[in-house]
């Protein structure tokens, strides 16, 4: 079986026409007056994508191109390959199944298996390795987004206190610490992953009285304590390297660490991590003797603040994606 093929020495860009014959496990073919013959257990055969080229490499960097299929696909099943690729390229219906199964099965992966993942690997961490992170990410927030508080010192105090109480709920918690700032996105609390509560001194003064301003520390310690804000982060990593896996665009890999204040500052919480928060919220206010819907009244009144203007505070609802049903207890 023979046919006509590009020669490439490796040395030089052009190619010298040749007859290339497959006989008995060797191919052969002359360049001028030179008598090749190639053990065909010594090439590396290169299937073309649709109706390309197929490639025969050899030596060091010499190669031979073809484009007669039923020699490739013969010298293909002389080395012992399969053909199913080429014949499933041939058809059409069987491309788009795997398109299908390729954008379902990634959809799977990000929307199941990276979270499941991330949660696993979130808890894996030792409490001192992730506490480590804190001052890492509240120093890139101070960079961008805060200033110093303006609180009166009485206030923080107050505040404190409220904080305190909480920790002393449960010896775990102790390792938390809260920090006050001004901020520009106004009323807004955060919980950022290394065991750190910022409240802002617009929430502070919007709060009209110590049990909302419970309310939101204790939704923010229940992100703590789910570690919500380290399992986003682990999240977007995982979808920004799987994504630059299927596509070959590192740049989603080398932009990643650029954009970690803003995953801190405006990553959406999930329903389930919200209500998780919401029900540890809950509880504490419960075992307080406090009414669970002050965290409600004080969504509710966030939401007319920034229903109202556009450009005024954008609140604690912007990282707190909440509704007015949700945060009840049923």
């Amino acid at each position: 079986m023979r046919t006509e093929a590009g020669y490439y020495d490796g040395l030089t860009a052009g190619s010298t026409t040749v007859v290339l014959s497959l006989v008995g496990h060797s191919l052969q073919f002359q360049v001028g007056e030179d008598a090749r013959s190639i053990l065909i257990s010594d090439v590396r055969l290169i299937s073309p994508v649709g109706r390309g080229v197929w490639v025969i490499e050899f030596g060091e960097r010499a190669s031979l191109h073809f484009q007669n299929d039923d020699f490739g696909n013969h010298l293909s099943s002389a080395l012992g390959e399969g053909s199913l690729v080429r014949r499933l390229e041939g058809k059409w219906h069987w491309a788009l199944i795997a398109l299908f199964v390729a954008v379902a099965g990634t959809w799977l992966l990000l929307t199941f298996g990276v979270p499941v993942g991330a949660r696993y690997v979130a808890f894996a961490i030792p409490a001192d390795t992730i506490n480590s992170m804190g001052d890492d990410g509240l120093g890139l927030l101070d960079d961008i987004l805060f200033d110093r508080s303006e609180l009166p010192e009485e206030s923080k105090m107050r505040v404190a206190k409220l904080f305190a109480d909480i920790q002393d709920g449960d010896e775990r918690y102790q390792a938390y610490r809260l920090e006050f700032r001004a901020s520009h996105v106004g009323a807004n609390a955060f919980a950022i992953p290394g065991g750190i509560v910022v409240i802002t001194d617009d929430m502070v003064t919007i709060a009209e009285s110590d049990d909302e301003i419970s309310a939101v520390l204790a939704h923010e310690v229940g992100h703590l304590i789910g570690r919500h804000g380290l399992r986003i982060l682990l999240q977007d990593s995982a979808s920004a390297l799987i994504i630059a896996g299927l596509t070959g665009d590192l740049t989603n890999v080398t932009a990643l660490s650029a954009t970690l204040p803003t995953v801190l500052m405006q990553a959406k919480y999930s329903r389930d991590f919200e209500q998780e928060a919401d029900e540890f919220a809950f509880d504490y206010l419960e075992s307080s003797g406090i009414r669970t819907d002050v965290l409600q009244e004080l969504l509710l009144r966030l939401d007319d603040t920034t229903s109202g203007d556009g450009d005024g505070i954008r609140g604690w609802l912007s990282s707190h994606p909440q509704s007015k049903d949700r945060v009840k207890r049923e």
